[in-house]
């Protein structure tokens, strides 16, 4: 029902689609700036029975402005939300900072991104933006875990400088986008289904359906594909995607439920990996390490080609970087192929699987042959027939799953028939996982 129709304010009409039964409580609700409201309410409710603290930018308000009171508001529900232990949401719509030719904008930016800072690995955060986010704000809330953008958002740091909601998704600055805010809202109210209050809490167990006999009906010798895996290992209408590329829709990150527990997944399944992409599975595979969800990454990419730049290598070197250093449970599937530096991050897992007709090397094996069976090819009555079998040779001895197995390098091939029992057991096994790890301030890698 349209606000006005309520005799709500767009910003409450938000927050009553966001709180279970439109309940909620507001904090410092007279708070003024210059002498009006200021804009932004900032209150606490239940989102599935469970609590948690949001603020709704007021366009009603000055433009939904930013300046030194609703800095202080935002400021406060920050600091409830980090004492309590309980998620926050912010639902961005302001035409930008209150200008008056003074830093007084900065300062008030800068105490909110200390505190957001502050809060990133402790709480989760997630930020809609339901209309204009524009100036430093934007940053603000591009900062959060997981960024929501309305179809007809905006985001832009300055007047000229305009993101549309796809340009942020392909850039990777928002995690998903949604037709309009209300089904953003609710997209962030199931997505909280799967993500603990903060990190000292475990993942919410959610009841769960054990996905039907669909392995029974696909080849035990046929190569998965990302969507079968997924339908075999995960329960029954638990996956939810969350950031999925808009060149390659194999290349994704998820929640769904394994035996009822919530389970992150990473997808690496392309041809050849974008950089940007990276850094949008880097983001969610933090998350996850914060907060003590189990991660499978799913692998079926090629080596890395056409990179003069180096950019595409310092990417794969940082997302391998980031799964060494995880300390939650992480499992690892190769699905098909697992060839160059693009997937050293597939072995650095507690447990690795492949399936039993996949390829693992270091080279693509049409480079391998030529690189290591050079001889064999030099009288080859027919080069290309020569070529294809030595491919098809090498890719069933030194680069094959079983190769691989014998040498210690994965822990167990799988196939339709196994995978799920295997995924279940491992996340099993390691979900008492502990790791002391050195002392340090923060790793280098970012």
């Amino acid at each position: 029902m349209p606000p006005e129709q309520t005799n709500k304010t767009l910003a409450e009409e938000w927050l009553s689609k966001l709180f279970d039964n439109g309940i909620f409580t507001e904090f410092q609700a007279l708070a003024e700036e210059r002498k009006e409201l200021a804009a932004v309410i900032t209150a606490q409710g239940n989102i599935n029975g469970r609590t948690v603290y949001a603020f709704s930018q007021d366009c009603s308000r000055l433009h939904g402005a930013f300046g030194l009171a609703q800095a202080a508001k935002l400021h406060h529900l920050y600091t409830l939300a980090i004492q309590t232990g309980c998620p926050i949401i912010g639902i961005y719509d302001s035409f930008g900072s209150i200008i008056d030719g003074s830093a007084a904008p900065l300062v008030a930016y800068s105490t909110l991104i200390k505190i957001h800072a502050q809060a990133s690995g402790v709480i989760p955060r997630i930020s809609i933006i339901a209309g204009k986010c524009t100036g430093s704000i934007a940053a603000l809330a591009c900062s959060s875990d997981f960024v929501v953008l309305s179809k007809n958002a905006t985001l832009s740091s300055t007047p000229n400088q305009i993101i549309s909601a796809s340009n942020a998704r392909e850039t990777g600055l928002s995690t998903i986008d949604s037709e309009n805010e209300f089904e953003a809202l609710e997209w962030v109210r199931n997505c909280l289904k799967y993500i603990p209050n903060n990190n000292l809490s475990i993942p919410p167990l959610q009841q769960y359906i054990i996905p039907s006999e669909k392995s029974e009906n696909i080849d035990s010798d046929k190569i998965l594909n990302v969507n079968d895996a997924i339908s075999i290992f995960a329960d029954k209408n638990s996956l939810i995607k969350l950031y999925i590329s808009p060149k390659q829709k194999d290349v994704f990150s998820a929640f769904c439920t394994v035996s009822g527990k919530t389970t992150g997944i990473v997808s690496l399944c392309a041809k050849h990996m974008i950089a940007k992409e990276y850094c949008s599975l880097i983001k969610f595979l933090r998350f996850c390490d914060a907060f003590s969800i189990s991660i499978i990454l799913l692998t079926d990419t090629g080596e890395i080609i056409g990179d003069s730049t180096g950019e595409i290598m310092t990417s794969a070197v940082k997302f391998s970087c980031c799964c060494a250093e995880l300390t939650t449970p992480f499992i690892s599937l190769i699905l098909n192929k697992a060839i160059g530096i693009s997937c050293t991050s597939a072995f650095c897992a507690d447990m690795t699987f492949a399936c039993e007709n996949s390829v693992l090397a270091p080279l693509a094996p049409e480079t391998a042959v030529e690189f290591l069976w050079h001889d064999k090819l030099k009288n080859a009555e027919n080069l290309q027939i020569a070529r294809k079998e030595l491919i098809e040779e090498y890719s069933s001895t030194l680069g094959s799953a079983k190769r691989a197995a014998a040498m210690g390098c994965v822990d167990g091939i799988v196939t339709s028939k196994t995978l799920r029992k295997q995924i279940d057991s491992a996340i099993q096994m390691f979900s008492s996982k502990r790791i002391s790890t050195l002392p340090k301030k923060h790793g280098g890698m970012l």
